[in-house]
């Protein structure tokens, strides 16, 4: 309603633009739901005419300049998750292009933030593409453009951002410890996503810190599988537990549900290491049918498949039929 209004009322030739780029943003992330393969472009071209009026008033606004980059990251990352989620090069591809148009129309010295989100998208486009790929370069290119841009953030300067950036180069590096079978990928993971919970955890409400504290479990998961070491379960275990304490499921059931997805995970791991049950695996399968439970209820197909495939090896019992279609 704000976008329409500002729109309407618009007199000066800024205003028309970043009211059209911010309505086409809105009803993009509509569509990404929805997963249609012509979407992407048509978003892609319904914002291509805003942005280039941006980058031709920034001649005369220098201002515009800074917000036809962020346009550009804002259309970038809308691509990058179609691509992720219809596996599609092209669109990687697109987004790739994008994010480093972004990055270079823009002085780190005296943009450093909006310089930074744009090669922080650049990094985490190409994690994804090599993690679809399986190509550990890719992967490693991803991490290092995380770690170059990490350096322009400060945390006292926008906690918020440098912790968002550990996070997303802790899921690089995951990914790396994922195509290489490497425990120092995890285990680096594991210390970027611990510096992230130095600003995460003052925010109790955050998506973002569910999301740190279950790819951290996970890290430290398929770190012990790799090395058998029982402590770096121990380590897993506790802080997944105390993340549960602290989250209320009504306020934030799927952040809940993927922890308790984790939890499940961590046991999992235990038991193929140890050949042990010690009634882990009843402690699984009822944290995988809570969280089976929330997925469905959301209609998140995919999760939903991952708790079930879950279940399916704890309890050895069919439950693909709970699975939303």
């Amino acid at each position: 309603m704000a976008f329409r209004e500002a729109r309407g009322a618009a007199r000066g030739a800024l205003v028309q633009p970043l009211a059209d780029i911010g309505l086409a943003l809105i009803e993009a992330r509509r569509e990404v739901s929805r997963g249609l393969p012509g979407a992407a472009a048509a978003a892609a071209a319904q914002l291509a005419a805003p942005i280039a009026a941006l980058a031709a008033l920034s001649r005369r606004l220098p201002s515009a300049r800074v917000m036809a980059a962020e346009a550009r990251i804002g259309r970038a990352d809308l691509i990058c998750g179609w691509a992720a989620r219809l596996k599609d090069e092209s669109l990687f591809r697109a987004a790739l292009d994008d994010a480093a148009l972004a990055a270079s129309r823009l002085d780190p010295a005296y943009e450093p933030l909006t310089w930074a989100r744009a090669e922080l998208l650049r990094g985490q486009v190409l994690t994804l593409w090599g993690e679809m790929l399986g190509d550990v370069d890719m992967v490693a290119g991803g991490a290092t453009a995380l770690a170059a841009a990490l350096d322009q953030i400060s945390r006292d300067h926008s906690p918020l951002d440098w912790a968002r950036a550990q996070v997303a180069l802790g899921q690089a590096l995951q990914g790396l410890g994922e195509a290489s079978a490497e425990p120092r990928a995890y285990e680096q993971a594991v210390t970027c996503y611990d510096r992230a919970s130095l600003v995460l955890k003052e925010l109790s409400g955050s998506p973002l810190r569910g999301l740190a504290a279950g790819a951290r479990a996970v890290c430290l998961a398929r770190q012990a599988e790799i090395t058998g070491d029982l402590a770096v379960l121990d380590v897993a275990e506790a802080a997944m537990k105390t993340e549960l304490t602290g989250m209320q499921a009504r306020k934030d059931p799927v952040g809940w549900a993927l922890a308790q997805l984790h939890l499940a995970r961590i046991y999992e791991a235990r038991m193929d290491i140890t050949g042990e049950d010690r009634g882990r695996r009843a402690a699984a399968v009822m944290a995988l049918d809570a969280a089976l439970d929330v997925f469905a209820e959301q209609g998140l197909a995919s999760l939903s498949r991952l708790a079930a495939d879950a279940l399916e090896r704890m309890a050895g019992v069919t439950t693909t039929s709970r699975t939303p279609h």
